[in-house]
């Protein structure tokens, strides 16, 4: 399945999280589709996972995965069941999204080597630019992101050269690529429930949803707080 653009897949989910049972009719208006696309849409977050009851009286609901889907970070990000690498993604994208959230990877990066991106973690890379401090970007957030899990999960995680330790296992890594003077993409990954390697670690039972929440407010943070 190719990368899946956030926009339309955003509105349908808002309308159908009423409750409600939308007919395909509504739904086609409300978008500015055809019923068939309306249908087509669909057909694709039942295969992200949603479970949505289809029928001649419409569409309703039922459950939304958990999975750190842009429309539900309410962020202008591709998302990609399976993609080589978020950092070259977010590159051939960058100025039209924000950045990208994969569901694997088949040759993620790392800073000395691959990076094993099975489903289950968190895999993201996101587009920086207009910030005064390039340079500072990987250890800055590394060390923000290291503090907010920690707080949010009641852990001691630790930063240190990119990397991120839960008791002396690496649970995450970022790798930043930059190009010019103001450009950079920001890949980050979280091990969460995917399968892991001896000796790394992961955040048993956390939300990937709301682990990639906590992920997306400390850029956005830094982002703004550099900006300004």
């Amino acid at each position: 399945m190719r990368c899946i653009r956030p926009e339309v897949k955003r509105r349908i989910v808002e309308v159908l999280k009423s409750g409600e049972r939308v007919s395909g009719e509504t739904l086609a208006k409300l978008l500015g589709i055809s019923r068939v696309s309306v249908w087509k849409h669909v057909k694709t977050l039942i295969s992200l996972g949603y479970e949505i009851e289809a029928g001649g009286s419409g569409y309703r609901l039922i459950k939304v995965p958990d999975e750190p889907f842009p429309w539900e970070l309410g962020v202008n990000y591709l998302y990609c069941p399976k993609v080589k690498s978020t950092m070259d993604v977010a590159w051939r994208y960058f100025g039209i999204y924000d950045g990208v959230i994969a569901r694997e990877q088949t040759r993620g990066r790392g800073k000395t080597s691959s990076w094993l991106s099975l489903p289950g973690g968190l895999y993201l890379s996101t587009c920086i630019t207009g910030v005064t401090s390039i340079s500072s970007i990987l250890e800055s957030v590394s060390r923000e992101l290291a503090r907010t899990l920690s707080k949010e999960y009641m852990l001691e995680i630790e930063a240190k050269e990119g990397k991120l330790f839960l008791e002396g296992k690496k649970v995450g890594g970022l790798l930043i690529e930059v190009r010019g003077n103001d450009r950079a993409v920001l890949g980050i990954g979280i091990n969460v429930r995917n399968p892991i390697p001896e000796g790394s670690a992961r955040l048993e039972g956390a939300s990937l949803r709301e682990v990639a929440g906590i992920v997306i407010r400390v850029l956005q943070r830094y982002i703004q707080r550099e900006r300004a």
